[in-house]
């Protein structure tokens, strides 16, 4: 019989505060270090979607991570001048339209690692929630008169 701290899950690396999408658990400690493994050795293949402000505001922003430093996509964007919507830390320095949402728009949208136990690549993709999809519809050009 397994015991309880043996099936325990362990978290193998966070999403910021707000952010949607795919995270991913370990239910055993070999499964823990094989994972933390690869997100060190920088294997672990992470897309994001964003909606940023700026020229690209209605645009979806696709960032691939390399290293997964905390706040990365958050404060590169910031730094390029396309802080994401509804960014709350990382947009005092820009002077543009500022679009509101409730949380900064970011999504965990694919996530793809060796299997720990099986072996084999998996990889995993999740559609981003409504609120946003939401806001991408809130910025599409309406018809006129429509």
């Amino acid at each position: 019989m397994a015991s309880a701290a043996s099936t325990r899950l362990g978290v193998v690396h966070r999403l910021d505060k707000d952010t949607s999408g795919l995270m991913v658990f370990a239910r055993t400690a070999h499964a823990k270090r094989a994972l933390a493994t690869q997100f060190r050795e920088h294997t672990i293949d992470r897309v994001y979607h964003a909606i940023a402000h700026g020229v690209v505001a209605a645009t979806r922003v696709e960032c691939r991570l390399e290293t997964g430093r905390q706040h990365q996509i958050r404060i590169h964007l910031s730094e390029l001048g396309h802080p994401l919507v509804g960014e709350r830390v990382y947009i005092r320095d820009y002077a543009g339209l500022k679009i509101e949402a409730m949380r900064p728009m970011l999504h965990a949208r694919t996530l793809g690692f060796m299997h720990p136990r099986a072996g084999g690549r998996v990889l995993f993709q999740r559609e981003p929630p409504a609120d946003f999809q939401a806001t991408i519809d809130s910025l599409r050009p309406r018809p006129i008169g429509g």
